[in-house]
């Protein structure tokens, strides 16, 4: 249920995050779910540009 809240909101985000998102929200998941955090993430990382963007604030 909340992975699909959350993509929802990716489908304005730029092509290489939105390509990434699905392999990124599992890793965060999956992760949450173990005793030891720190799996890093696929991808690069989301700026607050990003962010901004896909909120729809000018940046």
């Amino acid at each position: 249920m909340i992975l699909s809240l959350v993509l929802q909101g990716v489908h304005c985000a730029p092509g290489d995050i939105r390509h990434e998102a699905p392999a990124r929200y599992l890793t965060l998941m999956l992760d949450g779910l173990q005793a030891r955090p720190g799996t890093p993430l696929p991808g690069r990382p989301v700026t607050a540009a990003d962010i901004a963007m896909v909120r729809g604030v000018p940046g």
